[in-house]
């Protein structure tokens, strides 16, 4: 008797196990019948690859001169009791710049004229009234700014790469946003073993008169310029050693291994891997991968 009891419970046990285990996938059928894949859709936005120049360049900073400059030096020395002329006046050679007092015993009293060497303007004074003057002494200098020259003094490493005759772009804060022409007119040969630099000369224009002597100026000088295919730098990722980009029709993305060249302001030469034309993902790429939808965000 008590092993036929034994036995109705573990039948009834199996029973319960079997009906629980069925009532399980019974309900994950259901859910499975009822659930709403939702798949996945990255919001992006895309650039479209483009061709552009290319230019192997050597950045620098400089100041602005008159192309021909002169000092200017008494004939005798004296004492300046006066300015004739205004500094950044237009000036005349053999013009009167400053008189000077001699004012020496036993000598009949005659004011000393200090005139301009050449035609230009005048870039200012660097004596102040009384002061005495030798007539070593550079009182000022005269620039002929019609042209004008931005001195820059390269590094040692990237003075090969200039020449004479190179086209340059200068900037100075006086006109933003605004680039002017030049060119290389002077290599000096000789390094300057403190520095390491040597001195380059940038030759422009100046009719416009925008440049007045002693302005700070910088800009790039163009080695060699050539047309390539560019994208922003930020759509490029890393992956390994490689580099990647992502493609994209509107509708899905599509890893691309490409080959970079040379990265210019926030733009990156690529040598292989993409054309003209094609759309890229250069927001919303980190969180993509191979084939995933997206959508485009304006």
């Amino acid at each position: 008797m008590r092993t036929k009891r034994i036995v109705t419970i573990i039948a009834i046990s199996l029973a319960l196990i079997v009906v629980y285990r069925l009532a399980q996938l019974i309900q994950r059928k259901r859910a499975e019948k009822n659930l709403v894949v939702k798949e996945t859709v990255i919001p992006v936005r895309l650039a479209t690859v483009k061709n552009g120049t290319m230019e192997f360049l050597v950045n620098f900073v400089g100041e602005v001169r008159g192309l021909n400059e002169a000092n200017i030096y008494p004939k005798a020395p004296g004492k300046l009791i006066k300015k004739v002329v205004d500094e950044g006046a237009a000036v005349k050679a053999g013009q009167i710049i400053a008189l000077l007092d001699r004012d020496e015993p036993a000598m009949e009293y005659k004011e000393v004229e200090v005139t301009a060497p050449i035609s230009g303007v005048f870039t200012g004074y660097l004596f102040d009234l009384g002061a005495r003057i030798d007539s070593q002494d550079s009182l000022g200098s005269v620039a002929d700014t019609s042209i004008i020259k931005v001195v820059a003094n390269i590094p040692e490493r990237d003075i090969n790469l200039i020449k004479k005759n190179d086209l340059a772009k200068v900037k100075v804060d006086s006109y933003p946003g605004r680039e002017f022409t030049g060119t290389v007119d002077m290599v000096k040969a000789r390094i300057d073993p403190n520095t390491r630099t040597a001195e380059v000369n940038i030759k422009i224009d100046n009719k416009e008169g925008k440049f007045k002597t002693g302005m700070f100026a910088k800009g790039r000088i163009i080695e060699k310029s050539y047309q390539g295919i560019l994208i922003p730098i930020e759509a490029v990722l890393k992956e390994q050693d490689s580099s990647i980009v992502y493609v994209s029709d509107g509708k899905a993305a599509a890893k691309r291994h490409v080959v970079t060249g040379l990265i210019q302001n926030n733009e990156i030469e690529i040598t292989a891997g993409l054309k003209v034309g094609e759309q890229i993902v250069i927001v919303g790429q980190d969180n993509l991968r191979d084939g995933v939808k997206v959508e485009v965000e304006q």
